[in-house]
């Protein structure tokens, strides 16, 4: 993963979120274009959206998804979407006051016998 983030060629990218200027960061946001064929557009997929168990409730998922919305604005993507386990009451309750749920439903495919998830 780490490759692919120093790589400017990869369209994998992270966001972070510090408390403040120069301390270490508490939080992060892969994320990375998606195409939108009925749409003829770009949207951002949002892979994994993590934040320290010490800086929950301080406002850096508020502050992640701000970011990575501007980053958006600027490239003409939209929307922004990603998936979670319908278990996650506590970022659930955050995604629920920022965002739509949509009623897509998900599946994985087997490949090469590989399990699911």
């Amino acid at each position: 993963m780490w490759r692919w983030l120093l790589d400017p060629d990869h369209e994998l990218e992270c966001l972070v979120v510090s408390p403040s200027p120069g301390a270490p960061p508490v939080g992060l946001a892969h994320h990375r274009p998606f195409v939108r064929p009925l749409h003829g557009s770009l949207a951002c997929f949002l892979d994994d959206l993590y934040v320290a168990e010490s800086a929950r409730g301080t406002g850096a998922v508020d502050a992640l998804l701000a970011g990575l919305q501007a980053r958006c604005r600027e490239r003409g993507w939209a929307p922004v979407r990603w998936v979670t386990s319908a278990s996650n009451a506590r970022a659930r309750a955050v995604y629920d006051r920022l965002a739509t749920q949509t009623e897509l439903v998900t599946y994985d495919l087997v490949v090469d016998g590989e399990a699911p998830g």
